[in-house]
């Protein structure tokens, strides 16, 4: 059984972190200073940081970044910066509040549950207004939830509310769009691809040095076509199907596929983490993820929405002696090292 300390047992320096972890995000200078405490709470896997910070992940493969926080049932809220965007908000986090664009999934409280509380901190620290995409069903309750929260604070929220549909793009900053795509869950839900506008040099040019292009280029020829790339999909929650059957969102440089359950046949069947449970709820196990990794495009797969019944440890495990050696260097696994809520 644990060790309770009372708050006057605990030492000083967990004193000034359990006060300060209690307190909400009310300032900037607050937020950083949170994220400059080191951690003191047990059972951390080295590298990652659980000091009120988000988990981090590079994605060179599109020279991006990923921060957030996801555990199965719990919450799920990810964000690429430099895309200005927030993938599904169960929670808020320093991060997820700097970001203007807001995309949800599907409504499940684990992954919506925090619009609220974020819109509310994007008007207090007077971060600008927001826009929030949702599924043509899910968005007006959304709405009236926030009127909701905006009517007991008596002060509204500066957001705008943007419907979207399956293969439809919805254009973000610069040359960056956002694509939903129909995913397969419990209830209705979407995935998204992040999308950026590019020019693709014609075929007819490919083998001309530059200057011969430019060349070309000034003397009125159209050297190149318009190009959509496909950088980096979210899943949600969804099982494989979603994936395999989009072909635009299975061929994204970076897949952020959930993963919930480990599992295999001789588990407990009480802990309910085999591919059969996992199917059950709508959810993705890894003998999904090796049996389609044909399927994928990916240079780079990220392993969300790992389920407490699982430590990272053991989700490392499987992956090792799963995994084909040419997708070891591939597939990474966002997880928090201290899995207590």
């Amino acid at each position: 059984m644990p060790t309770v300390f009372l708050q006057e047992e605990l030492p000083e320096e967990a004193q000034i972190w359990s006060l300060l972890k209690a307190l909400p995000l009310t300032h900037r200078r607050l937020s950083r200073s949170v994220d400059s405490l080191p951690s003191l709470e047990p059972g951390i896997v080295p590298g990652n940081r659980m000091d009120g910070s988000d988990h981090k992940l590079d994605l060179a493969a599109v020279h991006m970044t990923l921060h957030g926080r996801s555990i199965a049932g719990i919450y799920t809220s990810l964000q690429i910066p430099e895309a200005k965007l927030c993938f599904d908000c169960g929670t808020i986090t320093p991060q997820s509040i700097r970001m203007p664009h807001l995309a949800l999934t599907h409504g499940h409280m684990d992954h919506a549950g925090g619009v609220a509380s974020y819109l509310g901190q994007r008007k207090l620290l007077r971060l600008g207004p927001t826009t929030i995409y949702a599924a043509e069903d899910l968005l007006p309750s959304i709405q009236s939830v926030v009127e909701i929260w905006e009517r007991v604070q008596g002060n509204p929220y500066e957001v705008k509310y943007q419907a979207v549909r399956p293969g439809e793009y919805q254009e973000l900053d610069g040359k960056l769009l956002l694509r939903p795509y129909p995913s397969v869950h419990s209830i209705p839900a979407l995935g998204y691809t992040l999308c950026r506008t590019a020019r693709k040099l014609k075929p007819e040019y490919k083998d001309l040095s530059g200057p011969e292009i430019a060349s070309r280029r000034r003397a009125g020829d159209e050297v190149s076509d318009p190009h959509i790339e496909h950088l980096v999909t979210f899943t949600g929650d969804s099982t494989i199907e979603g994936l395999l059957n989009d072909p635009i969102a299975r061929s994204a440089r970076v897949i952020i596929s959930e993963c919930s359950f480990y599992g295999d046949e001789d588990a407990d069947p009480a802990l309910r983490t085999n591919v059969q449970h996992a199917h059950a709820g709508r959810h993705t196990h890894i003998d999904d993820i090796i049996g389609n990794l044909d399927q994928f495009g990916c240079e780079t797969l990220v392993l969300m929405h790992l389920s407490r019944k699982h430590t990272p440890e053991e989700a490392f495990a499987a992956l090792e002696s799963r995994l084909p050696a040419a997708w070891k260097d591939k597939v990474l696994l966002f997880h928090h090292g201290n899995r207590a809520i």
